[in-house]
């Protein structure tokens, strides 16, 4: 699993714990305008105030999951600089449909084009 992916499902496992440390204590989520850090904040301020254990945990999760975001973002932004650099990478993705994540892994994968005698003999290198 590549990893951005485990930092977008450990992001979720966090969100699944704020609500799930919440339901037990009978408060629903639900979903407001804002996304999750506006609803948490609200919470965290309104219906949390008498229990400042729970709040305590509440917020350590939510900052964890700030940081989770942050490393996101800057793999993202490495990996989109990487594909910016090279110019077949550029102009794989310049097909409609094909973002960066493919158009490097298709690049790295096929490496030297000359290395295949037809185009058709380069399909079963992928699979």
């Amino acid at each position: 699993m590549p990893l951005v992916a485990k930092f977008v499902r450990t992001r979720c496992d966090l969100e699944n714990q704020i609500r799930g440390v919440l339901r037990t204590f009978g408060i629903l989520f639900g979903k407001r305008v804002g996304g999750l850090a506006k609803r948490a904040e609200e919470i965290i301020d309104g219906e949390l105030d008498a229990s400042p254990t729970i709040q305590a945990v509440v917020e350590a999760l939510m900052r964890a999951r700030a940081n989770i975001l942050e490393q996101i973002r800057h793999l993202e932004a490495k990996v989109r600089l990487i594909a910016r650099q090279n110019k077949v990478v550029r102009r794989l993705m310049s097909v409609p449909g094909v973002g960066v994540i493919t158009a490097l892994g298709f690049a790295a994968t096929i490496d030297d084009p000359t290395r295949f005698k037809r185009s058709s003999s380069a399909g079963p290198t992928l699979v």
